[in-house]
Order: structure tokens, then C-alpha cells, then sequence
């Protein structure tokens, strides 16, 4: 399995020419480090947008990704529980963030109206982190494998991956700064702990609950 700090392909040793191979670990380790949060972070986040959006009308348009009613375990657990059984690394919670802003930013251009709310976000979350998983990791179980962890049949998953990836146009690759971007600001967010929009990207957003998503 790749190391966190491995996520985004441009940085590399040629790129530190600057300091010693030992000083070059030192930095990655660093950074595995403070990645470790991330999981419980991104579960946080993700379950005060998903408070905020149950509070506005329903979506009109229902996607593959609704479920008829929601699940019962909380979006917290269901982050953790899929850190702790894929045993992807945490990175690959950031870059699923990075995917549902990409995700909702082209149902906007279509003019599809999208909220992750209660109905969807456990599949849109198995979605994109599996996506993730698959296009960072060395190495990553198959989707018979995350079907059990996420509670799906596996056919109804590779449709869920099917169609993730073609909402999103395929658009997988992640520059080193994007990526440091939402992780800076998801590690800010937590140490501010405040309601304030994140500001990182143009879909998935933290913002007071007066103030609908999106705006």
C-alpha cells in the first residue's frame, strides 16, 4: 500500500535535490504523520454538511446514489469503518473530498440539482474514497471486498463506481498543491472548529446552517 505521503505522483526525490536523502524521509514521515487525523476529520465534515443540507428542500432529481431512506449508522462511523477495513491510506479521504467538489461542480454545469445529504452520502462517500484507493494505492482490495465494508451488493457498487467516474469525466489526477490545499484546510478546520464555509473547493462546503449549500 502506498504511504500518504505518496498520493500525488509530482513529488518526488528530484524534486529535493536541495537536502540530504535522510532529511528527504524525515520530511514524508512528517507528513504521514500529520495525515493520520484526517479520516476522522474528513467524518466530522462531511456529517455538518450533511446536517445542513437534511435542513434544506429534498433534491428533485434522484441519481443512483439516493437511497430510499437513510442508513441507520452515522456518516462518522461509516468514515472510520471504511478506514479501518480498507486500510487505505488517509490521503485517499481528502482526494475523495477533492472528487465530490469535481462530482458536484459537473452536475452544476449540467444544471442537475445535487446535495450531499442523508440519502446519499454513504454511497457517494464508499465511491469516491474506493476511486481513490484504486488510483493512489499500491495496493487495494476488490469490489466484491468494499461492497461488504460499505454494506452493498456488489453489483449495485460497480454501478456506483461506473457512474461516479463518468460524472466526474474520469478527471482522477491530482496536483501535489490541490491536494495540500484541501489538507491544509481540512487540518485548519478542525483546530478552528467553526461553521465557517472551508473555502476549498466549489461544491463540497461547510457553511452556516442560514445560508444554503451552494450559494
Amino acid at each position: 500500500m502506498a504511504a500518504p505521503e505518496a498520493a500525488v505522483a509530482d513529488r518526488s526525490w528530484e524534486e529535493h535535490q536541495g537536502c540530504s536523502m535522510m532529511e528527504f524521509t524525515e520530511r514524508m514521515k512528517a507528513d504521514a504523520e500529520e495525515q493520520k487525523p484526517l479520516v476522522g476529520i474528513v467524518g466530522r465534515l462531511v456529517a455538518q454538511l450533511v446536517d445542513a443540507n437534511d435542513k434544506l428542500p429534498a433534491d428533485k432529481e434522484i441519481t443512483v446514489f439516493h437511497a430510499q431512506k437513510a442508513p441507520a449508522v452515522v456518516v462518522t462511523d461509516y468514515a472510520e469503518r471504511i478506514a479501518k477495513y480498507s486500510s487505505c491510506s488517509s490521503c485517499c479521504f481528502v482526494v475523495g473530498m477533492i472528487y465530490v467538489d469535481r462530482f458536484i461542480v459537473q452536475q452544476r454545469a449540467k444544471r442537475h440539482e445535487f446535495k450531499v445529504n442523508s440519502l446519499n452520502v454513504h454511497r457517494l462517500m464508499l465511491s469516491s474514497i474506493m476511486v481513490a484507493a484504486k488510483f493512489l494505492d499500491d495496493f487495494y482490495y476488490s469490489n466484491e471486498f468494499w461492497a461488504k465494508i460499505g454494506g452493498v451488493p456488489n453489483a449495485e457498487l460497480n454501478t456506483l463506481e461506473l457512474e461516479f467516474l463518468f460524472l466526474t469525466n474520469f478527471d482522477l489526477q491530482i496536483k501535489r498543491s490541490l491536494y495540500e490545499k484541501y489538507r491544509d484546510a481540512l487540518l485548519q478546520w478542525d483546530v478552528d472548529n467553526t461553521n465557517n464555509a472551508l473555502g476549498i473547493g466549489d461544491g463540497l462546503r461547510i457553511v452556516p446552517k442560514q445560508v444554503p449549500v451552494g450559494a
